[in-house]
């Protein structure tokens, strides 16, 4: 089985939705009895039966399932197939097996691998992050397809400066060095997953280390981080090959989130963060500024 070299990396973060692909040229048909629905509270499965030509299996399978691929430095990914009268729900998984109409034979003459005219497949149907619903190619909702968002909590141990603080008011005494007093900053790590990404974005590596230059959005969330208060960490990369031998990526991007911006920093005798400048003026930022959208666009 060949496998594609690592493409070279993109610009671009967001993949370009494409359509479910079309099963028009392949002759399946639905069995009897299929389908058929799990339906729970917060939950719901379904299943359908269909036969196809054996030759035909793994491309139906394909089709079926959704890919991506990459063209012309763009990433583009085809949107699973929709559960019959359910367009939330989209194909999961595809169990193939022979379809015993009574004409096994041995294939081109090799008596160790049998030959079948058709093929069984069971498709498994699911809602979630593959939500074909949303309308391809920038729908309302489409920014969360092919994406998970979570959150970590954090919590950051700090010692402030002793100095101009004192045990009593009116400036009597004076703490020493020794009584220093600490502060917890609490924040959290806003983990983003994208799948199905055929091309890796340039910017997954040229960020680390960044802060946001503008505010960023969350859709899953429903929540805008302000300007600097997220800090890009090393992001996580797999990799994942199909039968066919195409790869793609599922990239997992953490972000530090602090409210009181990680570019401002506590003044001896204050209790909140200031900017600090350079000695020709300029504001310091060990910190650079960056575009998030290229991330999470």
């Amino acid at each position: 089985m060949s496998v594609e070299a690592l493409p070279l990396p993109s610009s671009s973060a967001r993949p370009t939705l494409m359509p479910s692909a079309s099963l028009n040229d392949i002759a399946y048909e639905e069995l009897a009895g299929s389908p058929t629905e799990d339906i729970g509270e917060g939950e719901y499965g379904g299943r359908r039966e269909l036969k196809c030509p054996w030759a035909m299996r793994g491309e139906l399978a394909k089709r079926l399932l959704g890919y991506s691929y990459a063209a012309d430095g763009q990433s583009f990914v085809i949107l699973p197939h929709e559960f019959p009268d359910r367009p939330r729900a989209t194909a999961r998984k595809v169990h193939v097996a022979p379809f015993f109409d009574a004409d096994v034979k041995a294939d081109a003459g090799n008596l160790t691998r049998a030959s079948y005219t058709h093929a069984l497949l069971s498709v498994e149907y699911g809602v979630g992050q593959s939500d074909a619903s949303q309308t391809a190619g920038g729908g309302e909702g489409s920014p969360e397809l092919f994406v998970e968002e979570s959150i970590e909590g954090f919590t950051e141990f700090l010692t402030l400066s002793e100095q101009q603080l004192h045990w009593a008011p009116l400036g009597d005494d004076p703490l020493d060095e020794t009584e220093a007093p600490q502060l917890l900053i609490q924040g959290f790590n806003w983990i983003y997953k994208r799948m199905k990404v055929p091309v890796i974005p340039a910017a997954v590596f040229d960020l680390m280390g960044h802060v946001n230059e503008v505010e960023v959005y969350s859709h899953k969330l429903g929540y805008t981080f302000p300007v600097e208060t997220l800090l890009y960490n090393t992001p996580t990369l797999e990799r994942q090959i199909n039968s066919d031998g195409i790869q793609d990526w599922t990239l997992t991007y953490r972000m530090s989130f602090r409210p009181g911006q990680w570019n401002r920093w506590y003044r001896r005798g204050e209790d909140f963060t200031s900017n600090v400048y350079k000695a020709n003026g300029d504001r310091y930022r060990p910190y650079p500024l960056g575009d998030f959208y290229q991330l999470v666009g």
